[in-house]
This record gives C-alpha cells, structure tokens and sequence, in this order.
C-alpha cells in the first residue's frame, strides 16, 4: 500500500510538472506571437506605409472586452480590416497606434478615397504580392495608371501588397 501511495504521489507530480511545461510552452508562444506582431507595425511605420482607408467615427464606443478599441465621436482612424458583410471591423488610432475591434455601424469610411472592387482571384505567386478575392475591396495607394502592377490594402484580409491592376476596378 506504501509503494502504492508513492507510484500515485509521482505520477501527480509528473502531471503536474508537464502542466506547468506546457503553461509555460503556450506562454511563450503567446509572447512571441506578440513580438511578431509589434515587429510587423513596426516595420510597416518605418516603410511610411499606413493604411489608406479611413474612416470618421459617428458615435462614441467604450469597450467591454480587452480587444475591443475605444471610440471618440468625430475622431479619425485606420480601417485595418473591414470585411463589408461584418459587423465588427478592426482599426487603429493613427496618433497612438492602439489597434482593436469596433461595431462597423459606428464608423464611415471616409469619401475621396480611392477604392476598387476585385473582380477576379489573383494568388500571389512572389512575395509582396497581394492575394485578392473577386468581391474584395482594395483601398489604392499610389500608383501610376500606365502601371501593370498597383500597391493596395485588401480592405477584406488588411494585407498590403502588389497586384495587377486589370484584376480590380476603380470604384
């Protein structure tokens, strides 16, 4: 019964011990996901590359749940993703770059953008390209209208990339 009682007593503390390694596993790969993710804002301010799509808040909005982003009536933000069928869309305060969800019917998209529908697949092949959906929104950024290939963000995915420009029309 002795011997019993220990068997039991290390198989609790192995169970334990791989709990506790596998806590820490998941932490850290939480962390890392972070440290991607801050890398990439980075690196995509450092490229001067802000989203082009904006939008102007209609009413104010105060989050409930941590992902949630705070909005003040008049103000403006970067619309990071914003799928046309969802109710919550993604964006992000220009001056901070606080980022977070919000309920699409509070936000305008800002006119005098310049916008194109997608109206065929594309699959990027190289990187840097731009996957696209026929049906997807592109918000343009420069780009010069004897070019083959413009620079967008998918409004649909919030990817930035290149595509042909004969896969899309101006809006």
């Amino acid at each position: 019964e002795e011997r019993l009682k220990k068997e039991e007593e290390e198989r609790l503390k192995k169970e334990e011990e791989e709990r506790l390694k596998q806590e820490e596993e998941e932490r850290q790969r939480i962390e890392e996901e972070e440290r991607l993710k801050q890398e990439e804002e980075r690196l995509k301010q450092e490229e001067g590359e802000q989203p082009i799509v904006r939008g102007k808040v209609l009413f104010p909005f105060v989050p409930e749940e941590d992902n949630e982003l705070e909005l003040l009536a008049g103000q403006i933000l970067y619309l990071v993703m914003a799928p046309p069928e969802s109710d919550w869309w993604r964006g992000q305060i220009p001056d901070t770059g606080v980022e977070g969800v919000f309920p699409a019917s509070y936000v305008t998209i800002i006119d005098g953008e310049e916008l194109a529908n997608v109206l065929f697949d594309f699959e990027a092949m190289e990187e840097g390209e731009l996957n696209l959906k026929a049906g997807d929104v592109v918000s343009l950024f420069l780009s010069p209208e004897e070019s083959p290939w413009w620079k967008g963000q998918n409004v649909t995915t919030g990817e930035i990339g290149v595509f042909p420009q004969e896969y899309v029309e101006r809006t």
